[in-house]
């Protein structure tokens, strides 16, 4: 016998069944498109959305500062238009501004005092005006003042008058007790 080169070989039909695809209608594409829709809606809403309108309607506002019994020389190592910092997240807060409208200065500072008690009865020591000081100055930040009054530092972090906060700036690190929070006025 001989074999024919040409000639195919046939094999038995196979039972396995070959697998499809299921077919998809109008009405399943435009279901599937719905949801996908209100899922990108909801993204939009929530997050985009929220953080692209709370940057953009932020007031720009001085914040009034008080430090106290720092050294003299520390001044020297503050500036108009540094920035400043909050020391324990290294969030931006400002930056250092005059420390009144009528002044180049970024501290208005008299002697520091300490008052201590003997017997019951305060004494008040006053520090030579060369060596220690208390000093008062101001951020330029930016905010939005809620309905009942309170302060969102970039329309996030809560501040208000009496807080202490520790900042920093390139040079020098500060612990702040807030004293005010103001619009400033655009002229």
């Amino acid at each position: 016998m001989r074999k024919d080169k040409n000639k195919k070989i046939k094999s038995a039909p196979s039972t396995e069944r070959v697998k499809r695809f299921p077919k998809f209608g109008v009405l399943d594409v435009a279901i599937i498109l719905l949801i996908i829709s209100i899922i990108v809606g909801l993204a939009f809403k929530y997050n985009f959305f929220n953080s692209f309108v709370k940057f953009q309607n932020l007031d720009e506002c001085a914040v009034s500062y008080s430090v106290k019994n720092i050294q003299k020389t520390t001044e020297s190592f503050i500036s108009s238009g540094d920035t400043v910092y909050f020391k324990d997240s290294g969030k931006a807060f400002g930056t250092i501004m005059e420390s009144s409208d009528n002044s180049n200065m970024p501290l208005s500072h008299s002697p520091s005092t300490h008052t201590f008690f003997e017997n019951g009865d305060p004494i008040i020591v006053t520090y030579p005006p060369d060596t220690r000081i208390d000093a008062t100055g101001r951020i330029r930040c930016e905010g939005k003042f809620s309905n009942d009054g309170a302060f969102l530092l970039n329309g996030t972090s809560y501040l208000s008058a009496g807080q202490t906060y520790v900042i920093c700036t390139e040079k020098v690190t500060l612990e702040i007790s807030i004293i005010d929070i103001e619009p400033i006025e655009k002229s």
